[in-house]
């Protein structure tokens, strides 16, 4: 680089140089690989380094390593592991960009502090007026493939028809999935019973009864039976292990029955109720960690940060979606049922490590993807268990499996009970 180029990179440096703070050290230098004059920085709690190379961008795909009127100047902040490795490499226009990502960084690496944010009333509003909504009748159809239909085999037809006998189309209608303005939730499907395998054998698509929700808000809005060959794994809505749901034949479980009881202002001496009748109120003060904790599920570093706003994202610059993310984790970790969450860990732990000896590997089941994200791998809540721990954690996945919302979200009836009390 001539001198001119490097008194030019020294001005358009200078004013990051002057503005880092927070215990960060940053120095002029030559960078390699570019052999140009940059800037080095550390901080005493991060074990790699960050280099600031001043750039031109040329074009969205075009970048040039000298400074240059031909196009926009930018700062190149690179990261670095300890072992050399670059770990983050991204470009930013002006100084106040590249310190907010260095203190990103320096969050991350931070000890979580969490602080406790209490149930926004709204919540409980809008959850006791989604319930109201749902107690409006809704059509149920039937609309079944008859070229499917031909195709079931006769245990397959056996165990359709039972369904379709003990099927209540006012339960299926009352327990749907509604938006927020308690409308039927487009494009969903829940998945009733599993027929059997379907024509083509395969390992992860079976024959299923589902009931299907309008495709568009224009479109009539009823809910209509069909039968598919899905892919149970990735069902949100899937209530073969909860036929009190559609059923007309089965009752509500009697620990669930209790609970909704006791939230009606009912007293209960059974210890279990009083267990959930306590975990409900550290919910709605934000003492999530604490109401998990009291059925054995634990919080995980990576979840407290994100729940203060402080967790990963695909770009280091994304602060309003950190943000948003927390917004989101709290308003769905308050709709938990941490007693089904603990009853899931044990199902897993009965199927995957029942074996002395056998599966030692944690397995990790999504719940929810969180919002606006378009790659591959996305960020979510996830159960992790192992043969003796469990745990919540915000995970990478590339998956589209997910835990259905039976097994870790409780029903709109209890906060609808707990409302009605409270008035």
């Amino acid at each position: 680089m001539s001198d001119s180029q490097n008194s030019d990179r020294r001005r358009f440096l200078d004013p990051l140089v002057q503005a880092i703070g927070n215990g960060w050290t940053a120095g002029l230098t030559i960078i390699a690989p570019f052999n140009a004059l940059g800037v080095e920085i550390r901080h005493p709690e991060i074990s790699g380094y960050a280099t600031v190379v001043p750039c031109t961008a040329i074009s969205p795909y075009e970048i040039h390593y000298e400074l240059s009127e031909n196009g926009i100047p930018l700062y190149q902040l690179a990261l670095y592991k300890s072992d050399g490795g670059v770990a983050h490499l991204s470009r930013y226009q002006r100084p106040a960009e590249v310190i907010e990502a260095l203190n990103t960084l320096l969050t991350a690496v931070r000890p979580a502090r969490f602080s406790p944010r209490p149930m926004h009333p709204q919540w409980i509003r809008s959850r006791t007026a989604l319930y109201a909504a749902t107690q409006s009748p809704a059509d149920v159809r039937k609309d079944l493939d008859s070229a499917m239909m031909a195709d079931l085999t006769d245990h397959a037809k056996g165990r359709l028809s039972r369904a379709l006998d003990h099927l209540s189309p006012g339960l299926l209608a009352r327990n749907a999935p509604r938006d927020e303005q308690g409308r039927l939730e487009l494009k969903s499907e829940i998945l009733l019973a599993q027929l059997g395998a379907p024509a083509a054998p395969s390992t992860v698509r079976f024959m299923w009864l589902y009931a299907a929700g309008p495709l568009r808000r224009r479109d009539e809005q009823v809910l209509t039976l069909r039968i598919a060959d899905l892919i149970p794994q990735n069902a949100e809505h899937r209530w073969d292990a909860a036929p009190w749901l559609w059923q007309s034949n089965v009752e509500l479980p009697a620990f669930e029955a209790n609970i909704l009881s006791a939230a009606r202002g009912n007293p209960s001496s059974d210890a279990t109720v009083a267990q959930a009748l306590t975990c409900l109120a550290l919910l709605d003060q934000g003492e999530y960690p604490k109401a998990f904790n009291l059925y054995g599920v634990q919080f995980t570093e990576a979840l407290l940060k994100g729940l203060m706003g402080q967790g990963p994202t695909p770009r280091l610059q994304d602060v309003a979606l950190r943000q948003e993310w927390a917004d989101v984790l709290h308003r769905q970790l308050w709709e938990t049922a941490p007693w089904a969450v603990a009853a899931l860990v044990e199902k897993i732990r009965a199927e995957r490590f029942a074996q002395p000896g056998g599966k030692t590997k944690a397995i990790e089941s999504r719940l929810f993807n969180l919002p606006h994200q378009t790659q591959q791998r996305k960020a979510g809540l996830a159960l992790v268990v192992t043969r003796d721990n469990s745990s919540l954690d915000l995970t990478w996945s590339a998956s589209n499996a997910r835990v259905p919302q039976i097994h870790w979200k409780r029903p709109l009836a209890i906060d609808a009970a707990r409302s009605a009390v409270r008035r």
